[in-house]
């Protein structure tokens, strides 16, 4: 069973450091547009000492399990957001894979 993905958004692969003749500087790919079940606020859980809670998060993405890694960059209406953690939801009850939550933080 899959969900339709009711959104689309754009997401830009981190793609490394490079220099730029003094320091190192991130760089990302071009933008590709990926398809999302639901955007939402991010939920916070207290007292467990996750990432999540270390590096704060703004919004989850709920999508199909894609490519998505850690310092992607992810546009939003107009709002750019990077990931700091994404949660593998496909290993469910009698092998249902609904997904991944990606939680973003935004960049200014």
């Amino acid at each position: 069973m899959a969900f339709p993905v009711a959104f689309t958004v754009s997401r830009r692969p981190f793609t490394g450091l490079s220099s730029d003749g003094i320091e190192s500087v991130p760089t990302w790919g071009a933008p590709v547009d990926v398809g999302v079940y639901a955007i939402a606020p991010a939920y916070h859980e207290n007292g467990v000492g996750t990432l999540t809670e270390t590096e704060i998060a703004d919004i989850d993405l709920f999508m199909p399990k894609t490519a998505v890694s850690v310092q992607d960059r992810f546009v939003i209406d107009g709002e750019t957001f990077e990931v700091v953690n994404v949660e593998d939801w496909t290993r469910g009850f009698h092998g249902w894979q609904p997904g991944i939550v990606v939680k973003c933080r935004r960049v200014d």
